[in-house]
């Protein structure tokens, strides 16, 4: 793992806090370099009991990145328990309250270092990333939500994407009544699959950051992955013909999940106001057009 220029968002007094937090509860492990720091939390590499480690320490401890590092180490928990999925560095050490993860250090490269790769990413690379997802969907922690569940987690997330304006009410109703018609079951999924999280370790693919994991409609991981490769075409229509392959109602599924993604990311571009996210915004805002097109086409 690369290490990164620092965070300017953050501050040396936050980064000694944590620092100091981490050497007071994990005395097993020896840091010697950071690797990454973010508003969110610090990323520190080092050895835990004589193995290569990364220590994840938060450093905004508010309720919400909290709760989401809790859930990151219920996930690692539960793959001590039941065994990985998919390849994934293993949890070393845990203090929820502390707000630290220790976890097996992974060698490599991420297939990309942007939200929006820059370059194709490799074809190889990318059939090995769409061919462990079926793996991912089909675990099963702990007990699987209803779709009942499922569906209203969805149904609130459009409600938000209505209030922002973001999407008119009748797409959000056309998608609602278009998941209770159609049959399908919550699918197990990363939900932030970004390329920067698929690390090529060993000449296999490793998935990391498992904070937002968890069941989501099927198809969720796909459509994101075809939103974040906005910028190449030929990769997105193969995507797009992988999906087609699986059938028509996971096709409409993957679409719905395009419907729901495509809102949040164009919120967030505009919230970033610079030129270039503005531009990409903008961008999306026709591919959201498209897809609600077709979304529309198949509810006549």
């Amino acid at each position: 793992m690369a290490r990164q220029q620092p965070d300017r968002r953050t501050t040396d007094p936050q980064i000694a806090e944590a620092m100091t937090r981490l050497r007071a509860v994990v005395e097993d492990f020896l840091p010697d370099h950071e690797i990454a720091r973010t508003a969110k939390s610090l990323l520190v590499g080092g050895a835990y009991l004589g193995e290569s480690a990364v220590a994840k320490i938060l450093i905004d401890r508010v309720a919400f990145w909290q709760d989401r590092l809790n859930h990151e180490l219920d996930i690692y928990e539960a793959v001590r328990m039941q065994g990985a999925p998919v390849p994934m560095p293993r949890l070393l050490d845990g203090r929820r309250a502390m707000g630290i993860l220790i976890l097996e250090h992974l060698d490599g490269d991420p297939l990309a270092r942007q939200r929006y790769p820059c370059r194709t990413i490799n074809p190889a690379d990318m059939t090995l990333l769409l061919d462990m997802l079926p793996a991912l969907n089909g675990w099963q922690l702990h007990t699987t939500p209803s779709q009942q569940t499922t569906l209203q987690a969805a149904e609130q997330r459009l409600a938000n994407h209505v209030a922002r304006g973001l999407l008119p009410q009748d797409d959000a109703d056309r998608v609602a009544a278009l998941l209770s018609r159609l049959t399908w079951s919550p699918e197990f999924h990363h939900r932030d699959l970004l390329f920067s999280n698929c690390l090529m370790h060993r000449d296999r693919l490793a998935l990391i950051d498992w904070e937002y994991a968890g069941y989501a409609i099927p198809g969720y991981d796909e459509a994101l992955l075809w939103v974040l490769l906005m910028d190449h075409d030929r990769q997105r229509n193969d995507l797009l013909t992988h999906v087609q392959e699986r059938g028509h109602e996971r096709t409409l599924l993957f679409m719905i999940n395009c419907l729901i993604i495509l809102p949040r990311e164009i919120h967030a571009l505009r919230a970033t106001r610079t030129s270039a996210s503005l531009r990409r915004a903008t961008a999306l805002e026709t591919e959201l057009d498209n897809v609600r097109g077709w979304v529309q086409g198949c509810q006549r």
